[in-house]
């Protein structure tokens, strides 16, 4: 009986990490996507700003806190 309860406390615990490891890869795609998306509508394209393409040659010069955001 103990050897059941740990099983399954085991299954438990490997599961659950299972679906937070797979919601967190998901969320980062969703934010680079919305973020780096140049067209909004078949026809109106939306310029990048020029700081966004220094950060991107440059990402060395972004503060901390937004190399995370960024995930470089």
């Amino acid at each position: 009986m103990l050897i059941m309860r740990r099983i399954f406390l085991l299954t438990l615990c490997i599961s659950i990490l299972l679906v937070m490891m797979a919601s967190t890869t998901g969320e980062a795609e969703k934010r680079a996507y919305h973020f780096f998306r140049l067209r909004r509508r078949p026809l109106e394209c939306v310029h990048v700003p020029d700081y966004i393409k220094e950060a991107l040659k440059n990402p060395f010069m972004l503060c901390p806190d937004d190399r995370e955001q960024l995930e470089f």
